[in-house]
């Protein structure tokens, strides 16, 4: 694809050359290398944000400590005029100093296996200790994004085929991802339509048990809890989402209003099924919905059965998928025109401002 938009860039280039026949190639050559240029940059955007993803790291808190970091408030100071030249040459400017409100600012860090994170001052130079520092404690759980390149993503559709599920009953019932991180590196990650008495304590006790499953197997665990007794829900969603981030486990369970669990389904990129089933029958075998026996029996499978499958299996699909969408190729094209057509009029209009040149047409 990116090939196609260089050759229509340097079709456009000749165009414009014919068309405005500048007095010299040396305009059209500068101004078609330029376009290449610009016409490939943004064909490459494209493919980046078609192809990009964001996963779920989880970790735990390793220490931290107020530092101690130069001031961050400038301000313009010892201003004075300085005239420099003289007679019609003579300029006068004003050239003033920079200077600091504070010798220096804090920092307060805290440390975590997946990243460092810096908790906002209650006060200008951060003197204050913040209560959100305070209650901080080794061990922690703790959850931050990390951007990879998915060549699953753009394949999406084909991957994640639902063409025998009538979609219209998920109308409006089918859950976001949650992948939104809240309160610096906290995390929710149960998606549930059906009552679960004190779903925050579970939430915590599930980050907890990331916090060594996450980094053991490179994994990430959502929970989607659903009263749609249709086990079809579960492809719905999952195909909703594009399968997911690389390194997520996800587990679907249908329960009825008396607490009986009536399905389960299991969609991870494990290197083996084996992984899925066991899961699977597991959870069915628990027959009685309770959300912490539910963690429990995913963390311990996961720990035994889950093995992550690398993206780089999926490369093949780089040569396989559309990866820049319609709407960026015509925002490509349009870039390229503009680029073309107007970069040619900027540089007559300068020659004929010169003089060195009158537009024929």
């Amino acid at each position: 694809m990116t090939g196609l938009f260089l050759i229509l860039s340097v079709v456009v280039t000749l165009a414009c050359h014919f068309w405005f026949k500048p007095p010299t190639l040396l305009a059209s050559g500068g101004l078609g290398i330029g376009s290449l240029l610009a016409v490939f940059l943004a064909c490459q955007a494209a493919m980046y944000v078609s192809t990009s993803s964001t996963e779920i790291l989880n970790g735990q808190v390793t220490g931290k400590e107020q530092n101690t970091v130069s001031c961050s408030h400038s301000y313009q100071c010892n201003c004075r005029t300085v005239t420099t030249g003289s007679g019609q040459n003579q300029t006068t400017t004003t050239v003033c100093d920079t200077c600091y409100e504070h010798s220096h600012d804090y920092d307060w860090d805290v440390y975590t296996t997946v990243g460092t994170f810096t908790i906002d001052r209650v006060d200008r130079q951060g003197v204050d200790e913040p209560q959100r520092w305070s209650i901080v404690r080794n061990g922690d759980p703790v959850s931050t994004t990390h951007t990879y390149t998915n060549w699953i993503k753009p394949a999406g559709s084909s991957l994640f085929n639902v063409s025998h599920i009538d979609l219209t009953q998920y109308k409006d019932k089918l859950p976001k991802y949650p992948g939104r991180i809240y309160d610096y590196y906290k995390i929710d990650r149960i998606v549930s339509d059906y009552k679960i008495p004190n779903i925050d304590s579970y939430e915590h006790y599930l980050s907890e048990q990331l916090e060594t499953l996450g980094p053991k197997r490179q994994a990430n665990m959502i929970f989607v809890i659903t009263k749609n007794l249709n086990p079809t829900y579960a492809d719905a969603v999952y195909a909703s989402w594009n399968g997911a981030e690389k390194n997520d486990i996800v587990v679907f369970l249908g329960v009825a209003q008396n607490g009986e669990i009536k399905w389960a389904s299991v969609k991870a990129w494990s290197k083996f099924d084996i992984f899925q089933v066991t899961l699977r029958d597991a959870l069915l075998d628990l027959k009685t919905f309770d959300m912490k026996k539910v963690i429990d029996t995913s963390v311990s499978i996961s720990y035994s059965k889950f093995e992550r499958k690398p993206m780089k299996e999926f490369e093949y699909l780089s040569n396989e998928v559309q990866t820049i969408t319609p709407v960026a190729g015509v925002i490509i094209a349009i870039f390229m025109l503009v680029i073309n057509i107007g970069g040619m009029i900027i540089i007559i209009r300068q020659l004929e401002n010169n003089g060195s040149y009158r537009y024929r047409y």
